[in-house]
C-alpha cells in the first residue's frame, strides 16, 4: 500500500506575499507554537472582493504557497510553496 506524501520545495517568498499569507492565509495549527499559512479558495476569493482581480495577477503564481510562524507571529520559521 502507497501512502501520499506532500511535495514541497523550501524558498524565500515576497515579503508582500508573506503579508498576505499572515493577514489572509488559511490558518493551521502545527503544533501548540507553530501555525501553518496557506492560501485557499476562501482566502483567495478574500483577497479578490478587497482589493480587486489586480491582485490576483500579481500573486498567481505563489497560490500554492505555505508560511510556518511561531504563535506570536513574530517568528517566520519556514516558507516556500507546494508541488504539484
Amino acid at each position: 500500500m502507497q501512502t501520499s506524501q506532500l511535495l514541497y520545495e523550501v524558498q524565500d517568498l515576497p515579503l508582500f506575499i508573506q503579508e498576505l499569507l499572515l493577514k489572509y492565509g488559511e490558518r493551521e495549527s502545527v503544533s501548540e507554537n507553530v501555525t501553518l499559512r496557506k492560501f485557499n479558495v476562501v482566502t483567495i476569493k478574500e483577497l479578490n472582493e478587497e482589493f480587486g482581480l489586480g491582485i490576483l495577477q500579481k500573486i498567481e503564481g505563489y497560490f500554492n504557497s505555505y508560511l510556518i510562524h511561531s504563535k506570536d507571529e513574530k517568528t517566520v520559521i519556514t516558507m516556500g510553496k507546494y508541488l504539484d
